[in-house]
């Protein structure tokens, strides 16, 4: 669980406003001698939670779907968050004003109802009272769950209230002095801040809409000071909104909220007889507005950057695609009666390992277990249920306290023996496994699933440990979409239908499975897809042969039987190298100029002397490789000049020393050799950070298991080796431009099919 220090400090201060009454209207019926009377606040109080709940439910269930259309999450972000902002201002102002108030009415309605009797009011005090405070709890976690999974925030304000819990013991039964004056001060002025916090959550979800432009960050400190993820960036984007790569725009209504709000509210603590002034009110309005017209841009862009947030650079700032490239595409659209379907698919990974995403890993099994040569019948050993020690997963020898449980990440405590080599006749549950297996022979959910799957489930849920069950790829991946559905809307329009897949389903948004995609493409009526592979580069044991039928058998049981035209590489792309080429700026603009510099150029890897497992001949990959990597050298060497070595190095499939390409550690080695100072190492063929860079290329490096994560803030990696300063940097960099590439080579297919 993450602590969420908003949600926190709200379960604090909304515990301890309800607790304060009810406490008073408990004492107060004690005083009046009709203490066993008491049982009616308890019914109102309980109703109370009950009635909040079912707002949450409402709201996070049957008022979230009527925003499911297109934009929808973004429309039902603006909406909740300007109501909590709403809630959150008037009542930091209203309790101020009225605390003292509030509980002298809570005495008099009492005395008032035990006097004439009438004791449901009790009921009703307690339940308003609860219920109030739950809704705007509840409105406020509505507002943050974009950011924050609700479990998160119900366990972070569980914990606020437990402590506003002890507060209300401590004074009414321990008599202890508590100035709540003084704490409603400090939590109102937190709460101040929080409500600006939210409002910059309206402006990217309005920039997300098209509604403004994204904007150009003023600064990035994600590098130092990530808001998302970090023990400090994170309470503080919490609690005050902090960003690590804010627009002019979103810091200007920040402020303006504090000036204006934040401002007449502190006045107000000082003494309720001063008034901010109305010049500071009035500019504070005038700034806003100018703010609005200066910087929200009339060019609208929807989540085109390229942070995990989705609000990074605008879509036209930087590496637009070429404007004869939508010219020539446009015109060839005009001249052609029917309507193109574009197919974008990614590989896919889950964000967590989890008893869901368990079935996604073994559909992929199924997929390429044709192509890895070993025989069928081994997917269908089945002698129990594989387990895993979830408290030392990584160890190699079995431990007295260990917590097994099995591939669904259910615990498991029936008798378990430990194994080390369940599937016999295949080392890979072994090799796959990294540390040691247990099996419960005969027994357990295992029975029914071949043993393998289960192994390479739980290999699989090893490795995201690794990444602390988290992958950032989705984010990503989403960054890159975004930005191809804009432009493709924008020079296109109707003529052209865009579509989003993954392959390895991460089970967060039901319409981006391969087989829902092909059905939404179908409904559109195209008569021509394109199939947009995202990999930088083409292989065929991954996509000719495994994915490539699946997108084609999709289609067709979505009842489209039309021609289906394959884009090119993104990764041989103009903008893709430059991409690269001004991340390698980037990253050595720091270094002296005299400073001996390799740059690591690091694909996904794999074994050069790989077949065709479809076809005859060697398998493309390792050829388009070779062309990627010259791509971006060339386009390096075009920036920057002559002055780094730069080398092309595989994450995986490169430790044979005389096998044509280099491993991390091999190309380290050459480096020492030259009296190399700084090497960098960058994943330069991924859309974003995955398993593949984030663990694989780092334990190629050589760290274990004992060291994971393998990454710091903003997924970097530092080391020495043999004397050399090694960074290896985040694959997240120039999603636009990335994007751009893949557009251009979207733009040349249609073209092409159109004109057939």
């Amino acid at each position: 669980m993450a602590i969420d220090a908003g949600a926190l400090l709200i379960g604090l201060r909304e515990g301890l406003e309800a607790l304060l009454v009810l406490g008073i209207l408990f004492g107060m019926l004690s005083r009046l001698g009709h203490a066993e009377k008491g049982k009616l606040l308890w019914i109102g109080a309980g109703l109370g939670i009950v009635a909040s709940i079912l707002v949450g439910l409402l709201i996070n269930t049957f008022v979230a779907n009527w925003f499911a259309s297109e934009g929808g999450a973004a429309l039902f972000e603006i909406v909740v968050a300007l109501t909590a902002v709403g809630i959150l201002t008037y009542m930091v102002i209203w309790m101020h004003k009225h605390t003292t108030e509030l509980l002298a009415s809570a005495k008099r309605a009492v005395h008032a109802a035990v006097q004439d009797g009438r004791w449901v009011v009790l009921a009703t005090l307690a339940f308003v009272t609860v219920f109030r405070e739950g809704l705007e709890t509840v409105l406020f976690f509505a507002a943050r769950s974009g950011d924050v999974p609700w479990t998160d925030l119900v366990q972070s304000g569980a914990i606020g209230f437990a402590v506003s819990a002890a507060i209300a013991f401590a004074i009414f039964r321990l008599t202890v002095q508590v100035d709540l004056r003084k704490f409603f001060a400090i939590t109102g002025t937190l709460l101040v801040f929080i409500a600006a916090g939210l409002l910059i959550h309206v402006v990217h979800a309005a920039a997300d809409l098209g509604w403004i432009g994204h904007g150009t960050p003023l600064w990035d400190t994600s590098g130092v000071l990530p808001d998302e993820d970090h023990w400090l960036g994170g309470p503080l984007h919490a609690l005050i909104g902090y960003e690590d790569q804010p627009t002019a725009f979103a810091l200007l209504l920040y402020l303006t909220y504090l000036l204006g709000v934040g401002g007449f509210y502190l006045s107000s603590l000082v003494s309720p007889k001063i008034r901010v002034p109305a010049r500071i009110a009035a500019g504070a309005v005038l700034l806003l507005l100018v703010a609005s017209f200066a910087f929200a841009g009339t060019i609208p862009a929807r989540g085109t950057g390229t942070d995990a947030h989705g609000h990074g650079e605008d879509a036209h700032a930087a590496g637009v695609p070429h404007d004869e490239l939508f010219a020539n595409v446009t015109q060839a659209l005009q001249a052609y009666d029917g309507k193109v379907g574009v197919l974008v698919r990614a590989h896919g990974e889950p964000v967590h390992y989890n008893a869901t995403t368990y079935q996604s890993f073994k559909e992929f099994i199924d997929g390429i277990w044709p192509y890895t040569g070993l025989p069928p019948e081994l997917l269908k050993v089945d002698q129990g249920t594989i387990l895993i020690d979830d408290a030392h997963p990584f160890d190699d020898m079995p431990q007295v306290d260990a917590r097994l449980v099995d591939a669904w990440l259910d615990p498991y405590t029936l008798p378990a023996v430990p194994v080390k080599d369940p599937v016999k006749g295949t080392t890979m549950d072994e090799e796959l496994s990294n540390g040691h297996i247990y099996l419960a022979p005969g027994a357990g959910p295992g029975m029914g699933e071949g043993d393998l799957y289960e192994i390479l489930g739980l290999g699989t849920y090893r490795t995201w440990l690794k990444m602390e069950n988290q992958s950032p790829m989705y984010g990503n991946v989403q960054t890159a979409w975004d930005y191809l559905e804009y432009h493709a809307k924008k020079h296109w329009g109707d003529k052209v239908v865009v579509a989003f897949a993954h392959h390895v389903d991460p089970h967060v948004d039901a319409n981006e499975t391969l087989d829902a995609a092909a059905r939404y493409l179908a409904s559109q009526g195209v008569d021509i897809v394109v199939d947009a592979y995202m990999s930088s580069v083409h292989s065929d044991a991954m996509d000719t042969c495994m994915m490539r039928p699946h997108l084609e058998h999709a289609l067709h049981e979505a009842g489209f039987h039309g021609p289906i035209v394959k884009a090119g590489m993104a990764g041989t792309t103009e903008a893709w190298g430059r991409a690269t080429a001004t991340y390698v700026g980037q990253l050595t603009a720091g270094l002296p100029t005299d400073a001996k510099v390799s740059i690591h150029l690091a694909q996904h890897g794999g074994n050069p002397a790989s077949s065709n497992p479809c076809g005859s001949g060697p398998d493309m990959y390792h050829a388009n490789n070779g062309a990627e990597f010259q791509n971006a050298r060339d386009a390096i060497q075009k920036a920057i000049g002559d002055r780094f070595a730069i080398r092309h190095v595989y994450g995986q499939g490169a430790a044979a020393p005389d096998d044509g390409v280099l491993s991390p550690l091999e190309a380290l080695d050459l480096d020492a050799q030259q009296g190399i100072e700084h090497a960098i190492i960058i994943p330069y063929e991924f859309w974003g950070n995955a398993m593949d860079n984030l663990v694989p290329l780092r334990e190629s490096l050589g760290f274990t298991p004992e060291q994971r994560p393998y990454y710091g803030p903003g997924y970097e990696t530092r080391m020495l080796h043999k004397g050399i300063d090694v960074r290896v940097a985040s694959a997240e960099f120039s999603t636009d431009m990335k994007a751009e590439g893949l557009l251009v080579r979207i733009g040349q297919a249609i073209e092409g099919a159109v004109q057939a």
